[in-house]
């Protein structure tokens, strides 16, 4: 596999690259340093490393067949539950009442935001590799299986907007898939009620699904003018 994508890379034509593409993220990613350096002056240093290494892996992943990466689907998968579960080891670093983050290497970075990718690359080629099975049940429950234990451990960090993130792009590569329109109604005639139920126990103030915290998040975007001064 090494030795296919060796050959490819000596082929690759670099003046097909956009560059200007790279430029631009650069320049943005820069523009975030300066924002951050403004308002912490002491974090400019670790967040160039952090940008100095994510470009470098964005160069050499941009560059790569993708169809290599895709043959490492489990590995993705494996990964992503991998990185997840290191938040609640000793790696982890807890802030704002949350286990969001891991320290590797002198970086920190949140491991959701990586999974989130891991997981499109997995779920792609499973689905891919079993797509004359897309409109059955029991295929559907078991990619919901796969799906379960990075989302519940996205949702213990608490993270609740990453995990309802995972949860829609998982369902829309199912749906793009070609899933049983039937199965897809009779879920949201499920996910509805219940997104509702969930939003009046909110402002009832008895969720118990809920961290406090998440719940003022949702107040918040549902009557911002009066949490326009809080955190």
């Amino acid at each position: 596999m090494l030795t296919s994508w060796w050959t490819k890379f000596k082929h690759y034509r670099f003046t097909d690259y956009d560059f200007s593409l790279v430029a631009m993220l650069v320049a943005l990613s820069v523009f975030g340093v300066l924002a951050i350096g403004s308002v912490a002056p002491g974090e400019e240093e670790k967040q160039i490393r952090g940008l100095i290494i994510s470009l470098v892996l964005m160069l050499v992943l941009s560059i790569m067949d993708y169809s290599v990466l895709l043959k490492l689907n489990w590995f993705c998968y494996i990964g992503a539950v991998g990185i997840l579960a290191l938040v609640r080891t000793s790696y982890g670093r807890s802030a704002y009442g949350a286990r969001r983050w891991i320290r590797l290497f002198g970086i920190l970075f949140q491991p959701s935001e990586l999974a989130k990718i891991l997981l499109i690359l997995f779920f792609a080629q499973f689905i891919m590799k079993h797509r004359d099975r897309i409109r059955s049940l029991p295929f559907v429950l078991l990619c919901a299986a796969l799906a379960a234990p990075p989302i519940y451990l996205t949702y213990k960090q608490p993270d609740l907007s990453t995990t309802i993130v995972m949860g829609i792009i998982i369902c829309v590569i199912l749906f793009v898939a070609g899933i049983d329109w039937k199965l897809v109604v009779t879920v949201l005639a499920v996910l509805v009620p219940s997104f509702i139920l969930v939003i009046y126990r909110v402002l009832e103030g008895s969720s118990s699904l809920l961290t406090d915290y998440q719940q003022r998040r949702i107040l918040a975007w549902l009557h911002p003018e009066d949490y326009a001064m809080s955190d």
